[in-house]
């Protein structure tokens, strides 16, 4: 299914948010969650969930997500926004992101 910001029903953000995190947990653990050091902490790189969210809802941010059998039974997305740069158009590839990895 294809949604944007606006579209996507409020299950499948969380749904695909989760498979962000949860992903990135698996992958990243020491570097992204148990980092205990306070200038990671406190720098703005660190993973903020918050911040997250708020870059998935931009409003050019566009979704493609794969349903298993529900539309809450997210298998992946990819997200993506199309931007303009010197008069030209250009695609921002933010995410791509399946099941399976944990």
């Amino acid at each position: 299914m294809l949604y944007d910001p606006k579209t996507i029903p409020k299950a499948v953000f969380e749904a695909c948010f989760n498979l962000v995190e949860s992903n990135l947990k698996h992958m990243c653990p020491l570097i992204i969650f148990q980092n205990t050091d306070e200038r990671y902490a406190n720098s703005s790189f660190g993973w903020s969930p918050k911040s997250k969210k708020a870059e998935m809802r931009e409003p050019a941010t566009r979704f493609i997500v794969i349903h298993k059998s529900t539309q809450d039974n997210v298998l992946g997305f990819m997200s993506w926004q199309v931007d303009t740069e010197e008069d030209k158009a250009v695609i921002y590839w933010y995410l791509t992101t399946l099941t399976g990895l944990t």
